[in-house]
């Protein structure tokens, strides 16, 4: 695992604890006695211990499992388990903090009439019905935007491009190498699940690099950056080789499970875009911009070049004036037809892995 990637994973634990320990906080507003200081020191605990569950769960359970499960699945399996924990949490601190009031030990107290009392009689109810309601809106909301792509779902509801904005992106296409050929190898229903493998495991890389899945075209994949964040820890480049990199690691799942492990070469560029909504029954959102029109030409060239990875000057210059850069780049090549794009080949500076 790359430095980025903990980082990316650190990020995403500290946003679920958080998250998790300020919904616990408000439990004392669902409370018979909002104003208890057990009823806060309650909910800051199961909020805390809360959290650290659902990161386990969230990165080490859920997180890219080796089988694929529908939406349905997943969203049901997540709130059970996340309701189950969080009650179990609940039960058990609380019934901790009560034991430790009355100086009671905790198996003493679960026999006492005051455990059967706050389970059947107080707002236990209250709380277990709030966690659930809770853990439902959280997670389907989660759920939902992960299907749409990372800040899609945010995006819709505010309206943020329902007027079209003019932005700086970047863009990376991969394509799978030889498609053609593993197509007729592998027969229809075998080759889409190994585009759909292939595809899902794409996913983490671009996940860990903050990228934005445009859209899938055939065995190609389109990410996007706003400049900004593609520049930022060269996340647009390091995508495509921390993507080789995973892919490498799990060439052995790929050989035993379809008999030939995925190749595929990328292609970088950058430039000013009309970024837009379009649709009604189905919205998405749109690129407009001359580097749209470039990227086939680049890609075609890569191709015939028989390169792993280009990139157009346009992104090449910015990349190398960064100090933060840890790519050698180590050929130029000027493409006639078009007589505007300088190509150079990109590789990791040794050490940077």
């Amino acid at each position: 695992m790359t430095g980025q990637q903990v980082f990316q994973r650190k990020r995403s634990a500290g946003t679920i604890l958080l998250s998790s320990v300020i919904l616990g906080l408000a439990y004392p507003m669902v409370a018979d006695n909002p104003e208890d200081w057990s009823a806060r020191l309650n909910g800051l605990l199961i909020g805390f211990f809360g959290g650290i569950a659902i990161i386990f769960f969230e990165l080490y359970v859920f997180f890219l499992p080796r089988r694929i499960y529908s939406f349905t699945f997943i969203l049901i399996s997540k709130i059970l388990t996340y309701t189950l924990t969080f009650i179990f949490l609940i039960v058990l601190i609380i019934s901790l903090t009560r034991s430790t009031q009355k100086n009671m030990s905790l198996i003493a107290y679960f026999k006492d009439a005051a455990f059967r009392h706050f389970l059947m009689e107080e707002d236990f109810h209250i709380i277990a019905l709030y966690t659930l309601l809770a853990v439902i809106v959280v997670i389907t909301t989660r759920q939902f935007s992960r299907k749409m792509g990372p800040g899609e779902l945010f995006n819709f509801i505010i309206g943020k491009y329902h007027k079209p904005k003019r932005e700086h992106r970047i863009f990376l296409t991969i394509d799978l190498q030889n498609s053609t050929g593993i197509a007729e190898n592998l027969g229809e229903l075998k080759y889409h699940e190994f585009l759909k493998r292939y595809f899902y495991d794409l996913t983490y890389s671009i996940a860990a690099n903050q990228g934005q899945i445009y859209r899938y075209v055939g065995d190609q994949i389109m990410i996007s950056w706003l400049l900004s964040v593609g520049l930022k820890n060269n996340h647009a480049l390091q995508c495509f080789f921390n993507a080789q990199e995973f892919m490498i690691a799990h060439e052995n799942f790929y050989v035993q499970h379809f008999g030939i492990a995925p190749k595929f070469r990328g292609v970088l560029d950058m430039g000013e875009v009309l970024t837009a909504e379009i649709g009604l029954d189905k919205q998405q959102t749109v690129f407009y911009g001359d580097v749209m029109h470039r990227m086939p030409a680049i890609e075609k060239i890569c191709k015939d070049k028989q390169q792993d990875i280009l990139l157009s000057e346009y992104l090449a210059a910015p990349l190398r004036q960064r100090r933060d850069t840890q790519f050698d780049f180590c050929t130029t090549l000027h493409d006639e037809t078009t007589g505007t794009i300088q190509l150079l080949t990109a590789k990791p500076v040794a050490g940077t892995y």
